[in-house]
């Protein structure tokens, strides 16, 4: 087939761009010359093209075809992508060719093709149709742009008037809206590749996770998988378990104002609401519950205190700073104290009142993902977080922090028997007889993890390799996988798991 050279003549017939509302082109009637046929998105990949199918009576040969947007009235030449050629398939049918520019990482515009008539000077268009064009990986698009293009420099203060855009894997736009964000982490904001905490100035839904206003971008920068966290989740999340929320994600790319930032894992926050750690959110005038804590080292929020016997150190999340009372915080603080007290008198494991207190399920599922992945943060303290709703006993979880010196070789102990009360709670006969049946009839839900690690690694190879080249991990090889290609970091942590699965298994029964 070939191109055809298109001259100027009585009709001109371009490609414009409409923000195409209904109120838009109520006023501009549909096109009696012509009309598009296929499907009515068009999907580019970085610098290829695509096939728009216009058929018409009208002979193309004498037309001068050109790409236009339309922005506030005024035309201009698309920077996105362009029209290569028209090909005459034949009788009344021809081949648009659009191809990509090269010049935007994603977009999704609405298009439409338009025409005067010579006779009476008046446009028409065809119905709409969307050119979108997806990010290279495959992956959602996060592209976050910031008030004159100003980098996020601070933990403690939210950049304004921000805004973001999100295109799912087809391309497709799936939020547009203004935000707020600032970084976060304690030790992984010192790293090159940064972390951030996303406030949208909405609740909304994103990439089909439930409304909230609070998100968090992990940047996994010394995770050579970057599937650390999203496999401790996805463990935390397997049927049966106990743990009653752990926080959903997806794999995205991040675009900062223009300029892609690499791989991140777009996740929900660890907040009460009923999406998420659903329990009762307090008034000033509740007491019993709920309340939302972390203990952790770092022990930098306002709201705080060490525990009477082992000294630990509790962060109250929530209720907030703001909104928590002087009664509010005298009862957690005296409840948590209260609870370890009791855990540590001589007789605790035969009187059993501890159970009382806290939901010992709970707290078994939350040591064995501990376990399995090898986290050993949990012994500082570090990212532990518990909760406690009104009336309700305290639970463990959800558990947090995964992408640090986990998913390694198949430690030759159990490396959490010590962390936070478990030291006491393994010296009751009764908890360990517990912790073996947990893990009886969780484990076989735990093998589904390992078809998870193939299946996401095939999902971020491409990310996994152009995030490579922006942020090579440097000096720290904390996971022993930083020499190591993607393919082989996936083999190592895979086969981690799986020796680990299999070390529980052989010494479950020596508690």
């Amino acid at each position: 087939m070939n191109k055809k050279v298109l001259y100027c003549g009585a009709l001109c017939l371009s490609l414009g761009f409409f923000a195409c509302s209904e109120e838009d082109t109520e006023s501009i009637p549909v096109s009696p010359f012509f009309e598009i046929t296929n499907p009515s998105s068009i999907s580019l990949q970085e610098g290829e093209n695509d096939t728009l199918i216009l058929a018409t009576h009208l002979d193309l040969d004498s037309l001068k075809l050109v790409c236009q947007i339309e922005t506030e009235g005024e035309y201009s030449v698309p920077t996105s992508f362009s029209m290569e050629s028209v090909q005459r398939a034949e009788k009344d049918k021809y081949y648009v060719i659009l191809a990509d520019a090269g010049t935007e990482w994603v977009y999704d515009q609405q298009a439409v093709l338009s025409c005067d008539d010579p006779q009476t000077g008046e446009t028409f268009v065809t119905q709409p149709f969307n050119v979108r064009k997806k990010f290279f990986t495959g992956l959602p698009a996060v592209c976050i742009d910031t008030p004159d293009g100003q980098e996020v420099t601070s933990k403690e203060d939210w950049l304004k008037d921000s805004h973001l855009r999100i295109y799912n894997e087809e391309g497709a736009l799936s939020y547009d809206g203004s935000m707020s964000i600032k970084g976060r982490g304690n030790s992984t904001w010192t790293a090159p590749k940064k972390p951030y905490a996303l406030k949208l100035d909405e609740k909304s839904e994103i990439l089909q996770m439930p409304k909230h206003k609070r998100w968090v971008l992990l940047a996994n920068y010394l995770d050579r998988t970057l599937m650390r966290n999203h496999i401790a989740f996805y463990l935390a999340q397997s049927e049966g378990i106990s743990l009653e929320w752990t926080p959903r994600g997806r794999f995205v790319e991040v675009v900062f104002n223009g300029k892609h930032r690499g791989s991140y894992y777009l996740c929900e926050q660890i907040k009460i609401d009923e999406n998420r750690v659903n329990i009762h959110e307090n008034e000033p005038e509740d007491i019993d519950g709920g309340y939302l804590l972390e203990w952790d080292v770092a022990y930098d929020e306002v709201n705080k205190f060490r525990t009477p016997v082992f000294d630990f150190p509790v962060m109250l999340k929530e209720p907030d700073e703001e909104d928590l009372t002087p009664a509010q915080f005298d009862f957690i603080q005296e409840y948590i104290c209260q609870t370890e007290e009791v855990l540590t008198q001589a007789n605790f494991a035969e009187s059993g009142l501890y159970k009382e207190r806290i939901d010992i399920d709970t707290f078994i599922d939350y040591w064995i993902i501990n376990e399995v992945t090898g986290n050993g943060e949990s012994n500082w303290p570090k990212s532990v977080y518990m909760y406690k709703d009104m009336g309700g006993k305290l639970k463990a979880g959800p558990i947090w922090d995964y992408d640090y010196a986990t998913f390694g070789k198949a430690y030759d102990d159990f490396h959490n028997l010590r962390s936070v009360w478990n030291r006491q709670l393994f010296q009751d006969p009764s908890f360990v007889q517990r912790a073996q049946e947990r893990w009886a009839l969780l484990r076989p839900e735990f093998e589904k993890a390992l078809e998870e690690i193939d299946r996401s690694a095939d999902l971020i190879r491409l990310s996994a390799e152009a995030n490579e080249k922006l942020w090579p991990i440097g000096h720290s090889d904390v996971n022993g996988d930083e020499t190591l290609s993607f393919q082989e970091a996936v083999d190592k942590m895979r086969n981690g798991l799986a020796e680990r699965l299999e070390w529980i298994d052989a010494h479950i029964g020596d508690l």
